[in-house]
């Protein structure tokens, strides 16, 4: 059992005018390694800290007995500004000079003044991180030359209409016929007409894979005699999915990209039959390219599926767009990425694809809107 003893000292630190705190040190310490401990203490990088005893100011390298500091002695505490960088919603960096010590909020202040942008529409982030209200600059791990990214809370734009899609799950059964069988990913039915096949006049399922196919204008094959099949309805096991159609009088519907339960859905072709539509697509890919191993948005960082605590079902709690880069992002998100002029994944750098289908280019186009109106209510708000 070790007998030996150290001998320190309390000293007191006082930043501005506040209360002074008492910090045990020993006298060899060094003066960067009393900053360090401040670093903790007073919410502030090292770099940006003034340390002062008897009017002096401590030099990094010496010690604490080099300016005869004992028990008792005041430092004193001065903070230099953080200097950082704030990237605008219109891709152009402003500089922010403010004390590590302050609060996110306080910087959304200082954006609200600056850019007349509601505190409560602004989203801050570093990285893949985002930035909390409460938490200080030095918490939230903005050092100098850090950039920020300033985001908007915009809401999503989808069709609100009701879903024509009336879907119903299939229950497995081994004794099932040789054309019956599913595998994950899309498939098609429908009934074989050729009079020499096993499946004459059955409904078949024939499997397509991670594609997009065209219920109405391309045929399917039989599984058994590859004979061609007029395509009934579209079904899908063990994937992410997503339908798209119009009806005879233009209107369209498409649904979120949702995710499949562990068993083959299809049509309820009692509710849904092709012949409600004069277009109708269906899409599955799968769940490994579009997760990636998460299930979070990594703009938002929010998770990408969500699971209801009562039914179980898995569904996207916003629509779902996925680059070419096979990249997936909440479509409000990666809509808003693009509004501030970026043209690249957030995250691979490829060149996002600006011919949006339909859906997304009503989406963009009500977006647009949306900062364009946002961005007259402030200068309205402004000038009164």
């Amino acid at each position: 059992m070790s007998t030996r003893v150290a001998m320190a000292m309390m000293i007191k630190v006082q930043r501005n005018c506040s209360d002074p705190i008492e910090i045990k040190i020993r006298q060899d310490t060094t003066v960067v390694e009393l900053k360090l401990k401040l670093q903790e203490q007073f919410s502030t990088w090292v770099k940006n800290q003034i340390l002062k005893f008897a009017g002096d100011e401590l030099k990094d390298e010496k010690k604490l007995i080099d300016y005869s500091i004992t028990d008792d002695s005041l430092i004193q505490l001065e903070e230099k500004q953080t200097q950082f960088f704030l990237k605008d919603l219109n891709g152009k960096t402003q500089v922010f000079h403010m004390l590590a010590s302050e609060t996110v909020l306080s910087l959304k202040q200082q954006i609200f003044q600056n850019l007349k942008i509601p505190i409560i529409e602004q989203r801050l982030m570093t990285g893949t991180k985002q930035l909390k209200d409460d938490n200080t600059l030095f918490d939230s791990g903005v050092q100098n030359d850090t950039t920020v990214w300033l985001l908007l809370r915009l809401r999503g734009g989808s069709a609100k209409t009701n879903s024509p899609f009336v879907m119903k799950e299939e229950q497995f059964d081994d004794d099932a016929p040789a054309y019956r069988e599913v595998i994950r990913g899309l498939s098609v039915e429908g009934k074989c007409t050729n009079n020499s096949c096993e499946a004459h006049n059955k409904k078949v399922i024939c499997y397509q894979g991670f594609v997009e196919f065209n219920l109405l204008d391309t045929k399917a094959k039989c599984p058994i005699c590859t004979s061609e099949v007029v395509a009934d309805k579209p079904g899908f096991f063990n994937c992410i999915y997503k339908i798209q159609s119009q009806k005879p009088n233009g209107e369209k519907f498409w649904t979120h990209w949702l995710l499949t339960p562990d068993r083959y859905i299809t049509f309820d072709e009692a509710k849904t039959t092709r012949q409600q539509f004069s277009k109708l697509t269906a899409q599955a890919i799968k769940k490994d390219d579009v997760l990636g191993g998460g299930l979070i948005c990594p703009i938002c960082l929010l998770e990408l599926l969500k699971t209801d605590p009562v039914t179980q079902k898995v569904t996207a709690p916003d629509e779902i767009r996925i680059l070419d880069c096979s990249h997936p992002f909440h479509k409000s998100c990666i809509t808003q990425w693009t509004l501030t002029g970026a043209n690249k994944c957030p995250n691979c750098r490829h060149m996002i694809n600006p011919n949006a289908n339909e859906q997304e280019a009503q989406i963009l186009q009500a977006q647009g809107q949306y900062l364009v109106e946002k961005q007259e209510q402030s200068r309205g708000g402004n000038s009164s």
